[in-house]
């Protein structure tokens, strides 16, 4: 079997794009010099919660939709006659 990878590389070259140079920017478009690091309490601490960027992250990460996991209700529902057998006494 002939392998394509050079041809898909081809393919992906048209549509990729080079971002160097450009600066990253928040949501509300704060300048960002890195988000792969956050800010910890500490050398080994847990996350703060002063650091907005990873919140920001963490919340696109969260709402992301993935089509695969998507939920589709299945309606069911009971058919046919009631009928009561036993009277109930209070």
């Amino acid at each position: 079997m002939e392998r394509n990878w050079n041809k898909k590389d081809e393919q992906l070259k048209k549509f990729t794009q080079n971002n160097d140079g450009e600066e990253m920017a928040s949501n509300e478009g704060t300048k960002i010099s890195n988000d792969e690091n956050t800010l910890k309490a500490g050398e080994r601490g847990p996350t703060l919660h002063e650091d907005f960027l990873f919140q920001e992250k963490l919340a696109h990460f969260d709402r992301e939709r993935i089509p695969e996991r998507v939920v589709h209700a299945v309606d069911t529902v009971p058919t046919g006659n009631f009928v009561c057998t036993n009277r109930w006494r209070i």
